[in-house]
């Protein structure tokens, strides 16, 4: 008999639709060195809010609170390829961040007030990390822009396994228009 649960490891992401990761796997050899460690094509996303670990308790609360957001569908163009110094991370991000993306992310903060949760306090940088672990950073360039029609967000379990994280979707909501 295996013992319960009693933590989740939590997160609020917004998730590629199917022919977006394929365009996004396609794309990034062109972009990136064949070296490091490639976040493989099904988990590729944006965070929006990072929980953490949550006890599984709160889970119904933390649904509940943000089923009241009203946030709008918008579109991302990931036009920024990076690194982070020091870290070994690659990732695409907007130059040009949407005003409905700053809006929902600021939505489900304000709606999650209240909760026993630590909500990371720094400012919101979104980005879709690529590769983990690449020995030498490359100076940041332009690519041409992936066009992503966002019209969803998604609350993520992360269960860490061998290699990657396995990411499950919990639950999912639409956004207006």
């Amino acid at each position: 008999m295996t013992a319960a649960v009693s933590s989740k490891r939590l997160f609020f992401a917004i998730w590629p639709q199917k022919k977006i990761r394929e365009r996004l796997e396609r794309s990034r050899k062109d972009y990136c060195p064949h070296i490091g460690r490639w976040t493989p094509a099904e988990n590729l996303h944006v965070t929006l809010v990072f929980l953490g670990n949550v006890a599984v308790r709160l889970i119904p609360s933390i649904e509940a609170a943000v089923s009241g957001i009203d946030a709008r569908a918008f579109n991302l163009d990931l036009d920024w390829l990076r690194t982070a110094p020091g870290k070994g991370m690659v990732w695409l991000a907007p130059k040009e961040v949407p005003n409905e993306l700053l809006e929902l992310v600021d939505a489900l903060k304000s709606s999650l007030e209240g909760l026993d949760l630590e909500i990371e306090k720094r400012a919101y940088r979104p980005h879709l990390t690529l590769i983990r672990k690449l020995p030498a950073p490359f100076e940041p360039r332009e690519i041409e822009p992936i066009p992503w029609p966002v019209r969803s967000f998604t609350l993520v379990e992360s269960r860490p396994s061998r290699g990657a994280s396995e990411y499950l979707r919990a639950r999912i909501w639409r956004l207006r228009g």
